[in-house]
């Protein structure tokens, strides 16, 4: 790593160490990872990587539930919904795996990033997906409509900065509570598993070339 990218990276993690959170450092990559619970109680994986030649990092959050096929064209649906309203990061689904991320980039200066950029590109990714996890349950186990579960979210959160009560509980979020908070998001360990899958793909995206390889792949094409 340049002397920057090092500098990025240890700005990351002494920050972490202030805030007591135990995280994980990839060997030979610019990339952390630790683990927050979210106020549904779910384990949500956070991974902070250096980019570029350290003029920035970015913070990825991972949704706890692997959605399901049938439901994927509507979880596209609701997450671009979502999306229309961000402003620092957005959601990243992918209609193949199922994996849905929450990701936010921040640019940093040459004594790289300060404890308020941080804490603030961590707490955005980390709300977000707590923010969406109800609606995007509904959608996933309870057919929801999508633009309608996301606007139900987002109204609900515009009532609460506004100290409006807005309408009485609705008793289908008993059930709808027991898709969040019980384990039938998923077989057991299997968010834990998806995390430690794109931990790999990170540490192998960011982590430095070997240039004896790129040599050794010349000399193979050469003998060609």
């Amino acid at each position: 790593m340049s002397r920057r990218e090092n500098r990025t990276l240890e700005k990351l993690a002494t920050h972490l160490n202030r805030k007591n959170i135990r995280f994980f450092r990839a060997e030979g990559a610019p990339v952390l990872m630790f683990v927050m619970e979210s106020d549904h109680g779910h384990p949500v994986p956070v991974f902070l990587s250096v980019l570029g030649d350290g003029t920035g990092f970015s913070v990825t959050t991972t949704f706890p539930i692997c959605v399901p096929e049938p439901k994927r064209n509507a979880m596209a649906l609701a997450t671009t919904r979502a999306n229309n309203s961000m402003i620092l990061g957005g959601f990243q689904f992918d209609l193949d795996s199922g994996d849905l991320r929450y990701v936010a980039a921040q640019g940093c200066g040459p004594k790289g990033p300060g404890d308020p950029e941080i804490a603030r590109t961590v707490g955005v990714c980390v709300a977000m997906v707590d923010h969406y996890m109800e609606p995007f349950v509904r959608v996933i186990y309870a057919n929801a409509d999508p633009a309608e579960a996301v606007a139900k979210a987002d109204d609900q959160e515009g009532r609460e900065e506004t100290g409006d009560p807005g309408e009485e509980p609705d008793p289908a979020l008993e059930e709808e509570e027991k898709f969040v908070n019980n384990t039938n998001l998923g077989p057991p360990g299997d968010a834990d598993q998806r995390a430690r899958n794109f931990w790999g793909e990170m540490v192998d995206h960011t982590r430095e070339k070997d240039p004896a390889e790129d040599r050794g792949s010349e000399s193979e094409s050469g003998t060609e």
